[in-house]
């Protein structure tokens, strides 16, 4: 008995242990607010697919969500630009938007 409470005590400090802190995630929030917020509301399934720190004030970020206008899957990634202190986003620069069809993702002029 003994024995398979100190498996298990091992086998949760080595499982939590495993997970690394997303040094991003802060931004990544910001970033899924300043969507939402210029989104009305409206995006359905808005997701943050990647993240990745350009610079200390710049982070280039992927989200998709479904356009409830063409009822379509979209996929847009842009540079967003934040303040010096980091606490909103500023800007943003538009790198590729693409559409959904029949399972592929293809380049849109939105």
């Amino acid at each position: 008995m003994r024995l398979h409470l100190v498996f298990f005590i091992l086998t949760l400090t080595f499982l939590s242990s495993c997970e690394e802190p997303n040094p991003n995630a802060e931004f990544e929030k910001k970033i899924f607010q300043y969507i939402d917020v210029n989104g009305m509301g409206m995006l359905e399934d808005l997701k943050i697919q990647d993240i990745e720190k350009v610079n200390d004030t710049t982070f280039k970020a992927t989200h998709t969500f479904t356009n409830p206008l063409f009822n379509k899957e979209m996929r847009i990634t842009r540079n967003y630009f934040f303040s010096e202190d980091g606490s909103s986003v500023n800007n943003y620069e538009e790198i590729s938007t693409e559409m959904k069809s029949k399972g592929e993702w293809i380049k849109s002029n939105f």
